[in-house]
């Protein structure tokens, strides 16, 4: 995790100002200079930037958890450093050169199974962390949950909604495909909700948007979720979620639906038992096989 003591981050700061030397290189009229951003959630302090009028934040952890369980928040000593993107979860395959060059795709990294808990980040994009109480749009990417990222392509920066239409713009990472949606519950009463994790990280990302936006110049009690393709989908899983009642207070669903999340628990488990068969796992091993095999094995 990317930590540092309150010395080193100052220092880091003066980087990120000399960085507006290569910036004020580029074509563009803004002079503004590279300033360093601290602020303090509820898992630690975090440093981000300011640049062109928007405070930005990286890849704040949210929250930390096993393979196949619920995620608990997120915490850590020093000061994390979210000035670059953060890791998506594992998935079958990262973007083509092909797409990169046709959707203008963002760097990012997919991530070792053993991290793969580290894909449960969100970033940030607000006018101004000091002051405001603006409307927050939550946005959830697309992928069918089972790939995508946060940061996948450029048009998800939420510097021009911060900028332009003054709401405070969160965008999320969490598990996808089957570190998100494999159902266990029929190999043990601790996996019972393995098979829903993917929205339950999401659900604790808003959890960590209502303890701590208000302190990145958002309200909280203006909370919208958008979420296109699969992000529609986590859009209409949340909206139908008790647990996840008051967390936010408006909705958009840009497309989306799978018969994946109106599956009931037979069927779920009726497709991880065909993965087992799949996979040649014997009967008595096959949470240990699951919980510990290499994720490029596991996926199907």
């Amino acid at each position: 995790m990317k930590k540092f003591t309150k010395v080193f981050a100052i220092v880091l700061s003066v980087v990120l100002s000399a960085l507006t030397v290569s910036v004020m290189a580029a074509p563009i009229e803004n002079t503004e200079p590279v300033t360093a951003k601290f602020v303090t959630t509820t898992g630690g302090e975090v440093m981000g930037y300011r640049y062109d009028g928007v405070d930005t934040f990286f890849a704040i952890p949210y929250g930390t958890a096993e393979r196949f369980q619920p995620a608990t928040p997120a915490s850590w000593e020093g000061i994390y450093c979210a000035n670059v993107v953060g890791e998506a979860s594992p998935m079958s395959a990262s973007p083509s050169d092909k797409s990169r060059d046709l959707f203008n795709c963002f760097p990012y990294n997919m991530l070792e199974p053993e991290s793969e808990e580290k894909c449960m980040n969100l970033n940030v994009w607000s006018a101004s962390v000091e002051e405001g109480s603006r409307p927050v749009i939550v946005w959830f990417h697309g992928g069918g949950l089972t790939g995508g990222s946060a940061t996948q392509f450029r048009f998800y920066m939420g510097e021009s909604m911060a900028k332009e239409r003054d709401v405070v713009f969160v965008s999320v990472n969490g598990r996808l495909n089957c570190l998100g949606f494999m159902d266990l519950s029929a190999y043990g009463e601790e996996y019972k909700y393995s098979g829903n994790v993917g929205i339950m990280d999401l659900q604790l990302a808003l959890e960590w948007v209502r303890d701590n936006i208000a302190s990145f110049g958002g309200d909280p009690s203006n909370v919208t979720i958008i979420g296109q393709s699969g992000g529609g989908t986590k859009v209409t899983s949340l909206m139908s979620a008790p647990s996840a009642k008051g967390l936010f207070h408006k909705a958009a669903a840009l497309s989306g639906g799978t018969v994946n999340v109106t599956r009931t628990t037979e069927e779920a488990q009726a497709d991880t038992a065909n993965v087992v068969a799949l996979l040649g796992i014997e009967e008595d091993k096959v949470v240990e096989t699951l919980t510990t095999m290499p994720y490029d094995e596991l996926y199907t």
